[in-house]
């Protein structure tokens, strides 16, 4: 069978590739490997599918080799332009704090919707084959082409290829840096950067485990400083989250991807926290002395209500401190240093979870290879979109938001190119 445009992956933006092409009258073929099409679409957002973010065009947010080829795509599909396209194929969204959600807040449903506008639009799914990736590339004897190359994909054959296969991320089987060109089976190499984790937990060296694991459960907000080889690196603020083992929460999860590129690359890394980003060290000063000058002179009078007591306790030990005593006043200099503790909180980080466990991928076909269309600059007949590119975006709908823009660009352009 001859398609215009054969995808390979039927995720989302597998499917809005698809649905995009279909649209502009291509004939569309998608091939999903798993037995169910958009399977990782179900997983967003909680369950919730987190479709974009207000802030989804600012480049701020995300993390690639190209920054003036990711401003033109988030320039071209905008978040307006996005949630007025899932208008257009049916689906109600609703605003929460600048994240955009489906009306009915089911990620299923969202999947089933996609697929459903690809079949209305005469494209087809093929799922369960195992197959993500091009297993041949033959010379063509069709005077339709315009280029010399057929791809066949799965005996079928495709003007125009869109590769969609996404990253390691999520994914229910395991591999290597060589994964990527396992499963692709393209003829020839497509240059590609290895896939580290990201948006994922940090686990804490060994020495760290006794202390994080006495915050178990915890849930604060504070600023959190990546540090590679004792240097700052990048920041970012939000709610921290206490675990066994190891430091979560979104605010860690938008730093694990440059940790997982600083271990890969033999560095240090540690996280700092600041316990309280609100107030600088002298504020801080200002309102204990004024506290001691008022009576509140012993440890949990003086700082109980600053912190949870958890986290009070913990802060106090390592200051030589016992929060229980109320007879002794506590010297000013030393509720100071549990102060200056908790402004720079530092935690030894050994690793991040692996892929199975990270939300999204860092690594993938640099998007410098690309063209603003998403042909890919050597092989031009292969177009390439979502997490199989080298762009991760931050927790709250970048990611989902790039996969889906992506996906209409290389769609719509497959499509021009292909009839």
């Amino acid at each position: 069978m001859l398609y215009d445009v054969v995808v390979i992956g039927a995720g989302a933006s597998g499917l809005m590739a698809a649905i995009t092409a279909a649209k502009a009258d291509a004939k569309v073929l998608v091939v999903e490997g798993l037995s169910e099409y958009g399977k990782k679409i179900t997983m967003t957002g909680n369950g919730k599918c987190n479709l974009t973010n207000d802030a989804a065009g600012d480049i701020s947010h995300y993390h690639t080799d190209d920054e003036e080829l990711l401003k033109g795509i988030l320039s071209e599909v905008t978040p307006e332009a996005l949630l007025e396209e899932f208008n257009s194929l049916g689906l109600l969204c609703r605003e929460k704090n600048g994240y955009w959600y489906p009306y009915h807040e089911n990620a299923g449903l969202v999947r089933d919707l996609l697929g459903q506008r690809l079949y209305d639009y005469g494209g087809q799914i093929e799922t369960g084959r195992f197959l993500t990736g091009i297993t041949s590339l033959l010379p063509s004897r069709d005077p339709e082409y315009d280029a010399g190359y057929r791809y066949i994909v799965g005996g079928h054959s495709a003007r125009k290829c869109i590769i969609a296969t996404g990253s390691l991320a999520g994914r229910v089987f395991s591999g290597d840096d060589n994964e990527f060109y396992r499963l692709l089976n393209h003829p020839s190499p497509i240059p590609f950067i290895p896939y580290v984790p990201s948006l994922c937990k940090c686990y804490v060296s060994d020495e760290e485990k006794k202390r994080i694991s006495y915050l178990k459960g915890l849930r604060v907000k504070g600023k959190v400083t990546l540090l590679t080889d004792n240097e700052e690196v990048k920041d970012d603020y939000g709610e921290i989250q206490f675990t066994e083992d190891a430091l979560s929460g979104i605010v860690v999860f938008n730093l694990s991807g440059y940790v997982s590129e600083a271990i890969g690359e033999g560095k240090t890394c540690s996280l700092k926290l600041d316990l309280l980003p609100e107030y600088s060290f002298e504020e801080m000063k200002s309102i204990l002395e004024k506290r001691y000058a008022d009576g509140l002179r012993y440890a949990k009078a003086l700082l109980g209500g600053i912190f949870s007591d958890k986290l009070l306790n913990l802060l106090c030990k390592e200051n030589g401190i016992d929060p229980s005593v109320k007879k002794n006043d506590l010297a000013i200099e030393s509720a100071l240093n549990v102060i200056r503790l908790a402004k720079a909180y530092k935690f030894d980080i050994a690793g991040t979870a692996g892929f199975k466990d990270a939300q999204v991928a860092r690594g993938g076909v640099p998007l410098s290879d690309m063209t603003p269309e998403l042909m890919h600059k050597r092989f031009r007949e292969i177009y390439i979109c979502g997490e199989v590119l080298n762009v991760d975006g931050e927790c709250g709908g970048f990611n989902l938001h790039f996969a889906f823009a992506s996906g209409i660009i290389a769609g719509r352009s497959a499509a021009k190119k292909a009839l």
